[in-house]
């Protein structure tokens, strides 16, 4: 088994837990092309760095001293491993993480390969591009 890392975007992640994302479509040129069933994919997603400041309050530090990072949605990962909900944030000013920036200790999805199958971009149905 091999892990890899993917980058999904906040609307793929949300997608993803609602179960209407089951699939990932990626070039062949794309370092995934080597999965294979049994791999896991760790997914990446922009986040910010976050630190508990006063009254409970969230404060933004830099990621590499960050205890916990923070989601579009509000979800947050701490180092240890432990995910709470919290609110989304709304500071206009906070310094987001590109997903490909984002470090494996705060990733809260971990996917596994079921199958592998390369196709041809016209041979793709419609009913396939939104799975």
């Amino acid at each position: 088994m091999t892990e890899y890392p993917i980058n999904f975007d906040a609307e793929a992640v949300r997608n993803l837990f609602a179960g209407r994302k089951t699939q990932a479509r990626l070039l062949a040129s794309s370092p995934l092309r080597h999965c294979r069933p049994g791999d896991r994919l760790w997914v990446r997603e922009a986040c910010a760095g976050g630190a508990d400041g006063a009254g409970g309050q969230m404060v933004k530090t830099a990621l590499r001293r960050a205890p916990f990072v923070v989601f579009a949605d509000g979800w947050r990962r701490y180092r240890d491993g432990r995910g709470e909900p919290g609110p989304a944030p709304t500071n206009p000013r906070l310094p987001w993480v590109p997903a490909i920036l984002m470090p494996r200790w705060a990733s809260r999805v971990t996917l596994v390969v079921e199958a592998v199958r390369i196709a041809r971009l016209r041979d793709i149905t419609a009913e396939e591009v939104v799975a």
